[in-house]
């Protein structure tokens, strides 16, 4: 076969071939020039390909968290710099041998776009290199970047990867660069990487296309047969271009797929939806149950965790989508086996597509609902406690009103004294009992959170003096002086609730009086104006000393606490539930106060309780201060300085002039003086009889003042004798203000005295200053025996009824001022007469209802009350409650008016 060379080629033929030499040619110089050019696009997109993947390796190993935290260049000398410089410093430089060697790249750098303006953050390059232009190489943090390029500025604002077609200049050269986003924890872009290429490194690139191209037109117009290897040549070129150019597509899907690569390395259930296509990450997929593969589109996720509901559930997430995910949403989905999950799901859209980030509450849900549970179960065993008590306490309370009621009526018989001192002994050990009851009520009804504290006006002194006139019987058994020292800055009346305050004072003298057995107990009441802002705002301090047993250190803690003693062994020689003080403690709480308590073993205890109120107005019925008493001259004989000072005090706050005695000797003294006395209080049990002092008083003195004794004992005995004495009267001591007051003006000018105020003791006389029909409604023979019993003892006569339904007859066919009505009767209770009886007479002719009932709880008195009953009245029936009871009846022809 003859060589190429050697191939005869006739003349056509070489015109021919020169033809198609040319033809070849040009065409060779056309695809030359075309390839020449596709390879300069082919070469920009592998540059920018090139630094776009690795921009992107960067970003993905930056922490966008600590990246946030660089604001200040100061920063840069601190080891959290240097860390999140790593990833930069490592693409920077690679090492062969264990050396770092210098790349192609020329800078590595991070920068955050802030109010438009683009500033640098990170950059590797080590600092102190000064160019010959007199610029530093190295940005430092928040460094402006005037001349920052288009393609970094997109990228910072849109968050997608990009790189410079061109080159272009800023203040450190020429570059072609490429840039990524970063990313936070919480998922927003925290920055931009950016990778600067050495713009001769690319010039050297394209000068070596321009010179290929050069060589190939140099090789066409040499030979035509090299167009053909020069064809060749491009044609490969082609290719690999191409091949560049698919790299550069799969690159680009790959950038797509960005924020499913970030959905599936979360660790909690996640989906992204973009074009239609639904993806869910791994923790989602173990969490449901559904492979990917079975949930690809938001119609197969509706369909299969909504079931029936799924059309409603896709219209909401419509609603969500269409205003932006502005708040998350509760879902209900069921997993592959049928189970039932709770979601909450906040979804974020990011422009072409979506993030769901769910979090599986379903446990919570089920805790909440096992909650609801519990406390309505909690709910319900407090109102079945609450019932119980109250049964237990009617069923106590209804024999207990029997034996009380009748040891008050039989001790006011005829009785032989062991007779009396065992009645006596049967009555306290009842109202012992009625005490402990009460304690277990009230802490029952403070555990449960159900005890409101009134707000009305009250007569503060008055109740303290209510409290020492219920114990001064008890002190003076004891032997004990029981002293009320009330502040006579103390306002007339303020706002609380006057029932609890007389329970916690009462708790605090009756613990104060059984663990003392010589010496005293002292009650002190004040108020601090100005504990706030509010107008009238006062601060009021109680404090109950005594000189009892006190308190060991050790034992201290044990006091308020519930069912505990401060000597809890069982020779203890004080009883008790333990109750009193805890009650005590919470209620000072409920009021806004606190309590505390300071004792020496041996010298007794100081139990003192603060808690804010507010000035009212004086209440009606409030006792007045006589101004008869102002001006007159009163000589207090008492040895006692706590009870001196408490009834001087009373008598100085309305005026009088009032000058204190301790012994006799000084009170013969003040009586030979030339001063003229109105009035002489007199201790009767001062040392050497007070009763013999004044009747040596009234055998000496031509014409002595009218005197009044003061006694700790009020027997009929001391009555007699100081009547005999000729005492203008008798007081017990600690004296009442309203009494003392009441009993000085009658003794000095018994003209202008007040009507008598009622003593501790009953009135006899009654009903004959206040005649009333009365009907008991009593279905318990024993409480019907003591009702009416009493009754005769205030002078009444009664007609007695056993049930509801008669009650209802009789006060249709008889007048009746007063019904006393039992609440829990067979039949007809007494709730339900009241009703009746209501509906059955006009107002004109109804009759005053109390009730009388063993239910002792706060809110039964005002369930009482809103049944329409006019007064309550708890069993045990204590002759005072009995008292003031028919003393508040208003008859149904009179307006409202209150018996003196």
């Amino acid at each position: 076969m003859p060589s190429f060379s050697e191939v005869p080629v006739s003349l056509s033929a070489r015109s021919k071939g020169a033809f198609v030499g040319l033809l070849v040619l040009a065409a060779t110089i056309v695809c030359s020039a075309v390839l020449h050019f596709r390879a300069m696009n082919a070469l920009q997109k592998e540059v920018q390909d090139k630094l776009m993947r690795t921009a992107m390796a960067i970003a993905a190993r930056m922490d966008g968290d600590l990246h946030r935290t660089f604001t200040d260049r100061s920063q840069e000398a601190g080891a959290d710099y240097e860390k999140a410089m790593t990833p930069l410093r490592d693409a920077l430089y690679w090492r062969q041998d264990g050396k770092p060697l210098r790349t192609d790249y020329r800078y590595i750098y991070t920068c955050i776009l802030k109010d438009g303006e683009v500033y640098f953050v990170l950059d590797p390059t080590p600092p102190g290199r000064i160019r010959p232009d007199g610029i530093e190489e190295k940005s430092h943090i928040m460094q402006p970047y005037a001349n920052a390029s288009e393609g970094l500025l997109g990228t910072l604002r849109t968050g997608r990867p990009t790189a410079d077609r061109h080159p272009y200049v800023d203040q450190w050269g020429t570059f072609i660069s490429g840039y990524a986003p970063f990313y936070d924890s919480e998922g927003k872009q925290a920055g931009a990487v950016g990778v600067d290429w050495k713009a001769e490194t690319y010039a050297a690139r394209l000068d070596g296309i321009h010179r290929a191209w050069y060589l190939q037109v140099v090789i066409c117009l040499a030979a035509g047969l090299l167009s053909g290897v020069g064809t060749a040549l491009a044609l490969a070129r082609r290719e690999r271009a191409e091949a560049v150019w698919q790299q550069a597509v799969e690159e680009t899907r790959r950038n797509r797929e960005r924020w499913r690569i970030m959905v599936e390395t979360l660790p909690k259930p996640a989906a992204h939806l973009q074009d239609g296509e639904l993806w869910i990450n791994e923790p989602l997929e173990k969490c449901l149950g559904y492979a990917r593969g079975e949930l690809t589109s938001v119609d197969q996720w509706f369909t299969r965790l909504r079931g029936k509901d799924a059309a409603e559930a896709r219209a909401l997430y419509e609603a969500d989508r269409a205003g932006g995910f502005v708040r998350s949403r509760e879902i209900q989905a069921c997993t592959a086996d049928g189970t039932l999950k709770h979601f909450e799901v906040a979804a974020h859209a990011y422009g072409p597509g979506e993030v769901w980030l769910l979090d599986d509450i379903t446990e919570e849900k089920a805790y909440k609902t096992r909650l609801i549970a519990a406390r309505e179960e909690a709910e319900a065993a407090v109102r079945s406690k609450g019932v119980f008590l109250a049964t237990v306490s009617h069923e106590i309370r209804t024999p207990m009103n029997g034996v009380i009621g009748m040891t008050n009526l039989l001790i006011e018989t005829s009785l032989a004294p062991h007779q009396r001192e065992m009645v006596e002994t049967i009555r306290s050990s009842g109202e012992a009992l009625v005490v402990v009851i009460n304690d277990i009520l009230d802490y029952s009804k403070l555990e449960s959170g159900g005890m409101e504290l009134e707000a009305e006006p009250f007569d503060v002194r008055s109740c303290v003096e209510d409290c020492l006139d219920l114990f001064a019987g008890l002190a003076a058994g004891k032997g004990l002086v029981l002293v009320g020292a009330v502040s006579p800055g103390l306002p007339a009346a303020i706002r609380g609730d006057c029932a609890r305050l007389r329970q916690v004072l009462c708790n605090l003298i009756g613990n104060a009086i059984k663990f003392t057995e010589r010496g005293e107990v002292e009650v002190r009441v004040s108020a601090e104006e100005g504990a706030s802002a509010t107008p009238g705002a006062l601060t009021l301090h109680v404090a109950v000393r005594d000189t009892g047993i006190g308190i060991p250190a050790e034992r201290m803690d044990r006091l308020f606490r519930s069912f505990s003693q401060a000597d809890s062994s069982t020779a203890r020689k004080y009883g008790g539930t333990g109750l009193g003080l805890a009650i005590s403690r919470r209620l000072v709480e409920l009021m806004r106060g606190s309590i505390s308590v300071e004792s020496t073993p041996g010298r007794g205890s100081m139990f003192s309780f603060t808690f804010p109120t507010t000035v009212e107005p004086a209440m009606a019925g409030s006792p007045q201060p006589p101004s008869a008493l102002a001006g007159k001259r009163v000589l207090l004989v008492e040895t006692h300085a706590g009870w001196a000072e408490a009834t001087a005090s009373t008598l100085r706050r309305i005026g009088v002039v009032c000058t204190v005695a301790p012994d006799t000797g000084r009170a013969w003294a003040a009586l030979r003086s030339k001063t003229s006395w109105d009035l002489l209080l007199v201790d009767l049990q001062m040392p050497g009889g007070g009763l013999d002092w004044w009747r040596q008083v009234r055998a000496e003195v031509a014409s002595p003042p009218p005197a009044l004794g003061l006694s700790t004992i009020l027997s009929e005995d001391v009555r007699g004798e100081t009547r005999a004495a000729g005492m203008a009267r008798l007081l017990q001591k600690p004296v009442r203000t309203a009494v003392l007051w009441q009993a000085a003006t009658e003794a000095i000018v018994p003209e202008r005295s007040p009507s008598r105020v009622p003593s501790a003791a009953f009135d006899g006389k009654l009903a004959d200053r206040r005649p009333l029909r009365i009907l008991v409604v009593e279905d318990n023979p024993v409480n019907r025996l003591v009702t009416v019993r009493l009754l005769e003892r205030f002078g009444y006569r009664a007609d007695v009824v056993e049930d509801g339904y008669e009650a209802v007859r009789m006060v249709r066919d008889r007048p009746y001022d007063v019904v006393f009505m039992d609440l829990q009767m067979p039949g007809l209770n007494g709730y339900e007469t009241t009703r009746r009886i209501g509906e059955l007479l006009p107002e004109g002719r109804r009759p005053w209802i109390v009730a009388l009932t063993a239910n002792a709880m706060n809110d039964d008195r005002e369930h009482c009350l809103r049944l329409g009953m006019d007064d309550y009245v708890s069993k045990p029936i204590r002759l005072v409650d009995f008292e003031r009871a028919l003393r508040a009846v208003r008859g149904p022809d009179e307006s409202a008016q209150q018996l003196s």
